[in-house]
Formats: structure tokens, C-alpha cells, sequence
């Protein structure tokens, strides 16, 4: 019998670097008005309410190739107005960004729609797509985390259903040494299972039906038995995460003020350590 260990998502970068921003000046202000609320209480949200909402603003993504390549993710709608929504996924979805057909599936707004990449940043593992508009519920951002706080995971397995795993914090992001262990700050790592399919899916706090993040990669065993085709198994623990301070940080023209005065204030200065490296 043979295992063997496989990182997905974000260990497997394709292209070059590359960052393009959209072109939507009010971007920045849409996503303080996300923040806006009491975003750093922790506030209780009524369950299947709650539940209902995430669903509505979690989207499946598919993009097509020449050659007939396919791949499938998922996403989640953070803006949304008379003339477009911002759909944010993991980069690694639609890089090395050339033409492809990418279709967004929102069962929320119950449409099939055209997505087009306006932004991606291999570095921070965050893309934003831009559709037409989808009436789906609005969503509330939180920036901070705690260690074992529990944690939904709205995503598109395989392409197929949508699927709500939960779990908790398993590893909290930033910059910290090795004798010392965070126990709040940005989500960098859940032990919810997640699989193909999955990257880029939402992630909400439980407790408050809140975003704090999206999938960015998950780790596999494979399990290889004589005369047997050998099986992946998640690992749990292993799910890694953009968490949204990353995405507030990369949105051209957000100052760290303007977080500071919600209680949270990430290190905008360099956007790829506020997920934290493991």
C-alpha cells in the first residue's frame, strides 16, 4: 500500500505573473460599505436565514478552452448594481488568462450568465470576474478570525451540486514568528474538506453569516492498494484560504485608515502576507 500527499489550488500556479486592475473606481467603496455594520462584532445571525443568504451569493464557474480544456470552480458575488456584479474567485481558476469562455451559474438570481476576467494577481491567488447584473442578496465582510471558530463552506464540488461542509479555524494568517501562535487575525487554513471544484468557494463564520474568505487549495492523500486504482482523500485540516482582508488589501486605493476605523487594519503594505504562509 502506497500514500502519498498532493497539494491542490494554490500549489499549482500556472502562467506567468500577472495583475491587471478593472477598471471600477468605486470598487474600494463598495467593499468598506461591505465592511461597514459592526463587521468586527460578533454578531448572531439566524441560521437557515443565514444559510439561504450564502447560498444565494455563491456561484459556479466554468471556463472553456481551446483544445477542449475545461475547468470548474466556484465564486461568490461581493458587488452587484444596475450595470454589472464582481464575482472573486482564486486566481488559479482562469490563469494563464487568455481567451476562454467562462459561464456563471447563480442559482440565487436563477441565471446562466457571461463572466469576463478583469482582474487576477497569481500572487495573493484572488480573481475578480465582472457579469451582467445578478439580484442576489448582499453580503457582509469580516476580517478577523479566532482559532476554532466555526466556519461554512458554500462550493461546487466536481462541477456539480452545490454543497455546504463546515468546520473550523485551523491556522490564523499573518506575519508572526515561530514561538508565537495567533489566535485571532485573518483566516489562513479550515479543516472543512473541500475537493475539485471547490476553489473559490465561500467561505462564512457560522455565528455570524459573515465572509471571511475564499478556498484557495486543499491537500490529498492518495491511497494506492495492489490491484486497485489508487483514491484521493482530503486531508482534513488542510484547506487553505484568501482570507478578505487580502481582498480589501489588493483593491486599488484602499487605505488602511479606512479598516482601521472597523477595527481591523491589515498590512496593505505587502497583500501576500496577510494570508500567512504555513
Amino acid at each position: 500500500m502506497d500514500l502519498r500527499y498532493r497539494q491542490h489550488g494554490e500549489g499549482r500556479k500556472c502562467g506567468v505573473f500577472m495583475t491587471r486592475w478593472l477598471p471600477y473606481a468605486g470598487l474600494a467603496t463598495a467593499l468598506f460599505l461591505l465592511l461597514a455594520g459592526n463587521a468586527s462584532t460578533r454578531d448572531t445571525a439566524d441560521g437557515h436565514d443565514a444559510i439561504r443568504r450564502a447560498f444565494a451569493s455563491t456561484v459556479q464557474i466554468f471556463s472553456e478552452r481551446d483544445g477542449g480544456v475545461h475547468r470548474a470552480a466556484s465564486g461568490v458575488v461581493f458587488d452587484t448594481d444596475d450595470e454589472r456584479s464582481l464575482i472573486v474567485t482564486a486566481a488559479h481558476v482562469v490563469e494563464p488568462v487568455v481567451d476562454q469562455s467562462i459561464s456563471v451559474v447563480s442559482s440565487g438570481a436563477d441565471r446562466i450568465v457571461k463572466g469576463v476576467v478583469v482582474f487576477s494577481d497569481a500572487a495573493t491567488d484572488v480573481a475578480v470576474l465582472s457579469t451582467p447584473p445578478l439580484a442576489v442578496p448582499e453580503i457582509r465582510l469580516q476580517t478577523e478570525t479566532s482559532l476554532g471558530d466555526p466556519m461554512w463552506v458554500i462550493s461546487y464540488p466536481w462541477g456539480k451540486r452545490a454543497t455546504l461542509v463546515s468546520g473550523i479555524v485551523s491556522q490564523i494568517g499573518g506575519e508572526w514568528d515561530n514561538t508565537s501562535i495567533p489566535m485571532t487575525g485573518p483566516v489562513a487554513m479550515i479543516d472543512a474538506p473541500v475537493s475539485y471544484g471547490s476553489s473559490g468557494g465561500a467561505i462564512f463564520d457560522s455565528s455570524t453569516g459573515r465572509l471571511v474568505g475564499i478556498v484557495r487549495g486543499y491537500k490529498t492523500a492518495k491511497l494506492a492498494v495492489p490491484g486497485g486504482d489508487p483514491v484521493n482523500f482530503p486531508l482534513s485540516g488542510e484547506t487553505t484560504a484568501v482570507a478578505t482582508s487580502t481582498i480589501l488589501c489588493i483593491a486599488q486605493g484602499t487605505p488602511a485608515a479606512a479598516l482601521a476605523a472597523h477595527g481591523s487594519a491589515p498590512n496593505c503594505a505587502d497583500p501576500t502576507k496577510v494570508a500567512g504562509a504555513r
